[in-house]
């Protein structure tokens, strides 16, 4: 006698429980880019897809649904809701990932928020309707830069996982807003953008490469300011920060983007040229030096070791009679991240040692006298070696010759 009643709670219970509806958000998300070369900003912008950024659906402060820009930048996912809300769509600069690089854009500083990129808002939306809103394009001034700089760290990642494979890495931080200095910087996992320098790609790379090194090698560099005109640096500090640029600069090679051998630096404003100052690490023009004291020589020094013929540089199809080298990536990674970490006073002499010891036997070693030599970086004997006491001096013959002699020696012949 009591089934039926107890069926009839049951069947109001179901009627009194709200019907959820899914409904799908899809669009496109993208940013105006500013393309450059040595001369600064040619003047051509494009629109450029935001990848593998963080998308939410919004109502007021509280997120709805999320999904995922992919590869060109467009999104399509699935929303539970079982209410009629006010709602947008925005992208964040952020990409979340735990086989790779995180990457966050953020304003004001290292806990601000996150920069983003926001549709309308959809009054009354129900939960049942899909909701499509087409392309949005983050311009300069209003989040193109963010959004730019979001794309050249996720390119540095994916330069990353291609040296190390794929696996986690801290969270990167990247700091731009209008109140920041006019000069970039990094901290820890933290860079810092110059205020100008939304579209400055070569330069947040260098900065990258000041986080990779900070989590997967090492480095004495003292930090603070450099120069690039200065040939008598710092020997810890010139390889620091050659390094990084070399760095910097095989992540542009690696993809095979244009002027991948330039580094420039900008005023930030739009428009053809706005160049503060540019150089190219086929030729170190115009900031030429010699030995190892120099980071530009130092950036020379590695950037050869990996670029070839096929390089899309300022001299594209050929490469210098000296530099027959090429595609060096993982043993460069070898010496960074074996080698390095265990070497103290940490300069290029060591990226040396370490190219040659046991350990890692990258062998190559004509090629690599030859690089180094043409920058005056004389890690191998001459041809009066050895000659440590006069017992093993050697006759110099009088005449107008000059005898060019280096400072290494290699007594038991190990190339170290």
């Amino acid at each position: 006698m009591t089934r039926p009643f107890a069926l009839a709670l049951l069947a109001s219970a179901i009627s009194l429980t709200p019907a959820f509806a899914d409904y799908n958000v899809s669009g496109r998300f993208l940013y105006v880019d500013r393309e450059f070369d040595l001369n600064g900003f040619t003047g051509v912008e494009t629109q450029q897809p935001i990848r593998f950024a963080d998308v939410q659906v919004i109502e007021g402060t509280k997120i709805v649904g999320t999904g995922v820009t992919n590869a060109d930048g467009s999104y399509l996912f699935r929303v539970q809701d079982s209410r009629t809300r006010d709602i947008y769509i925005r992208s964040l600069a952020r990409r979340e990932t735990s086989t790779g690089v995180p990457i966050d854009i953020r304003s004001g500083n290292q806990s601000g928020n996150i920069w983003s990129i926001i549709t309308q808002t959809y009054p009354g939306h129900l939960p049942n309707v899909d909701i499509s809103t087409g392309a949005l394009v983050a311009v300069p001034g209003a989040g193109g830069e963010a959004f730019n700089l979001l794309d050249v760290a996720v390119m540095g990642g994916g330069y990353l996982a291609f040296l190390r494979g794929p696996g986690p890495a801290p969270l990167l931080i990247v700091v731009y807003n209008a109140s920041n200095p006019n000069l970039s910087s990094t901290t820890g996992n933290t860079i810092t953008m110059a205020n100008n320098a939304g579209y400055d790609d070569t330069v947040l790379l260098h900065e990258m490469g000041h986080y990779v090194v900070t989590n997967f090698s090492a480095s004495d560099g003292p930090g603070g300011t450099h120069h690039l005109s200065d040939c008598n640096q710092n020997i810890m500090l010139a390889f620091e920060e050659g390094n990084s640029t070399a760095w910097g600069l095989s992540v542009r090679r690696h993809f095979n983007l244009p002027h991948s051998s330039a580094y420039v630096r900008t005023t930030g404003v739009a428009g053809a040229g706005n160049l503060q100052f540019s150089f190219d690490a086929e030729t170190q023009e115009p900031f030429v030096c010699y030995g190892a004291t120099s980071e530009t020589t130092v950036l020379a020094a590695l950037w050869d070791l990996m670029d070839g013929p096929a390089t899309p540089d300022e001299t594209p199809g050929v490469d210098e009679a000296w530099d027959m080298l090429k595609d060096q990536d993982a043993a460069y990674w070898r010496v960074m991240t074996t080698y390095i970490p265990t070497a103290l006073n940490i300069s290029l002499e060591d990226f040396w040692d370490g190219w040659f010891s046991p350990s890692i036997a990258n062998d190559h070693y004509a090629e690599m006298v030859s690089i180094f030599r043409d920058l005056a970086v004389e890690y191998f004997p001459d041809l009066f070696e050895p000659d440590d006491s006069v017992g093993e001096a050697r006759l110099v013959a009088p005449g107008p010759a000059l005898y060019h002699q280096t400072f290494f020696a290699d007594r038991n012949n190990d190339l170290l």
